[in-house]
């Protein structure tokens, strides 16, 4: 499987041994990343979704092994290949899911836990059904935010406006520093009051 920080790259400038330019790419092999797990989705009135996800951050910063030096990261290869890395993450995932024993159903994108129903992913998505409606709600002006963004940086337009999408959600959601996952918390989603149809599809 392809590591992305395998491909990571730096750019190399300056004048060969005949006096020539050099502007090109070198693959330095290296990121400086941090990752942080969270367990909790962020809350809707006062009350989070259990949602494992991670945030990774990546700082603009490569090792050049070459110059031997601290370089400013060349993202551009990287970002071109996010699909190819997305397919390779979901295959990676797929394969440790089935070889542990849970079976998995294919979406338009990825693919989610066969023993888990639509009606409980939903149950338990309050605030992707947030984001979503204030996306339809403020579609216009997320539309307009997004076409200049794209021409103002070469975005492609669907990028443009996942991030401003991104945005959105950043300005409506709630603070997770409150948040405390205990018995209050667990008996809250076991109240869901699931039937056993819902739990198995």
């Amino acid at each position: 499987m392809v590591d992305v920080e395998a491909r990571m790259e730096t750019r190399v400038r300056g004048a060969d041994q005949g006096g020539n330019q050099r502007y090109e790419n070198r693959t330095s092999g290296n990121m400086v990343y941090a990752a942080f797990v969270h367990t909790v989705s962020r809350p809707i009135d006062g009350i989070p979704d259990p949602y494992y996800h991670i945030h990774c951050y990546v700082f603009n910063a490569t090792f050049d092994p070459v110059e031997e030096s601290w370089k400013a990261g060349q993202f551009m290869n990287l970002k071109a290949d996010a699909p190819f890395f997305e397919a390779a993450f979901n295959a990676r995932l797929g394969e440790k899911l089935l070889a542990g024993g849970y079976g998995i159903r294919r979406t338009e994108r990825d693919f989610e836990l066969a023993g888990v129903s639509r009606e409980l992913i939903e149950k338990f998505s309050k605030r992707t059904l947030e984001i979503e409606r204030l996306c339809k709600e403020k579609y216009t002006i997320l539309e307009a935010r997004a076409r200049k963004l794209a021409r103002d940086t070469d975005m492609d337009f669907a990028d443009a406006f996942a991030q401003v999408k991104g945005e959105g959600g950043a300005e409506s959601r709630q603070s997770k520093a409150s948040i405390k996952v205990g018995e209050e918390e667990f008996a809250n989603w076991r109240a869901c009051r699931l039937t056993p149809s819902a739990l198995l599809r």
